[in-house]
């Protein structure tokens, strides 16, 4: 086994030198700073959890909550899945009461989306290049790290999504099915919008036609997941009735999935990602057969993530513009849907990969655009504030008030 080990590193050394680097940056002075109101939450209710076995707002001494939205009569919290509660509750039972303890776990589920990314593009793309790059674009990004040293499931989430996809792209088995509905579940008890992923990997099965057997695991796993959600929903109704913004129209609707593709451009490469796609179209136009080059572009399985990847962003889109408003998407942006960061991670690195070709160069100058500039985001481009798109709310790009050299 320590052979194996050491003779992995040895072969993909670049990759255990920048796993390194993502583990020092993601837990270095990690329980320095204070928590704030959110990992507050995480850690009161993980307390209770350790003193009443359910995460109570109620610890004889003082009570959590506002307006009394998230507790029941037994004042049990129903405003948020307990996921992350027990998650908090088995590190705080190991490392004691403090803020490292209360952040670790969800840290190193972070960490561990990295190594789960890496391993997910070298088996479908065969190209350590490609799964270097999507790494490197989690390991240096702001607000992943951001994510991960936080007190909630947003680490969970993002190792759970990649999980899920590494798992869906060769089921073929029962018991890979059970595990696909599993890190479903997880992922719904961690935070109800992260289900949009599962849901776009069963529209991809029906989609994509080589995935005949996919589509048939997953058909099976949704009695599965309905089993293990469902019911959450019946019991928190009360809890989340208070925190929905009512929809009031279809123009409403667009407009907060406009709002969320601003939120997701503003802190992944988005349009960077949407530039290269479009290079490699044009590139495959000049060929001969312009429909073979078309589809050499992408391996079966790169085409598959890509297409799996969009209809993801479109779900979470339609999801939650249903209950939230866009001012609501503004302040909160895309911590709901964090596995959106490593999704779109990959699919940066796989174009990049497509569109340097056999340039080491090219390849190393787009890398470093991508990771050190923000031209790959939204955030340099808007050339106005707010824009209006129907009914009473807006959608507005994140621009400063004002500019300075």
């Amino acid at each position: 086994m320590k052979r194996t080990l050491v003779a992995m590193i040895k072969h993909d050394w670049p990759f255990a030198v920048l796993a390194a680097l993502a583990l020092a940056l993601v837990l270095t002075n990690l329980g320095a700073d204070y928590l704030w109101a959110d990992e507050g939450d995480t850690a009161v209710f993980a307390q209770n959890v350790l003193k009443f076995g359910v995460p109570k707002s109620w610890d004889g001494r003082a009570f959590v909550d506002y307006e009394g939205r998230r507790t029941n009569d037994r004042l049990i919290m129903v405003g948020h899945p307990w996921a992350q509660y027990y998650i908090a509750a088995g590190s705080l039972a190991i490392f004691g009461r403090n803020a490292f303890a209360v952040r670790l776990p969800f840290a190193l589920a972070g960490w561990m989306s990295i190594l789960l990314v890496y391993g997910f593009v070298r088996r479908i793309t065969a190209a350590r290049s490609a799964a270097f790059c999507a790494a490197a674009l989690m390991t240096l990004s702001i607000p992943f790290l951001l994510y991960c040293r936080q007190a909630r499931y947003y680490g969970v989430s993002m190792l759970l999504t990649v999980a899920m996809f590494w798992i869906f792209f060769k089921m073929k088995s029962l018991r890979q099915c059970l595990a696909l509905a599993f890190c479903a579940i997880v992922l719904f008890h961690c935070m109800p919008f992260g289900i949009p992923p599962y849901v776009a990997l069963g529209l991809t099965a029906f989609l994509y036609r080589p995935w005949a057997e996919q589509r048939r695991w997953f058909l099976i796993s949704i009695p599965i997941v309905a089993v293990f959600t469902l019911p959450w929903l019946a019991l928190a109704r009360t809890g989340y009735s208070h925190d929905v913004d009512p929809l009031p129209s279809i123009a409403v609707f667009f407009g907060r999935c406009l709002q969320y593709v601003v939120e997701c451009a503003s802190v992944t490469p988005v349009i960077g990602i949407a530039i290269l796609f479009l290079f490699c179209l044009a590139r495959a136009k000049r060929g001969r057969d312009a429909r073979h080059e078309y589809m050499s572009i992408f391996r079966g399985d790169e085409f598959a993530f890509l297409l799996a990847t969009v209809l993801t962003l479109l779900c979470y889109a339609g999801a939650i513009a249903f209950t939230k408003s866009g001012y609501g998407l503004w302040l909160v942006g895309i911590r709901y849907t964090a596995g959106d960061l490593p999704l779109v991670a990959i699919a940066a690195a796989l174009l990049i990969e497509k569109a340097a070709g056999d340039r080491p160069v090219l390849w190393l100058s787009l890398l470093l655009i991508f990771v050190f500039t923000k031209f790959a985001q939204l955030t340099p481009w808007p050339f106005t504030k707010i824009a209006n798109f129907g009914g009473n709310e807006i959608v507005e790009a994140h621009v400063p008030f004002t500019t300075s050299a």
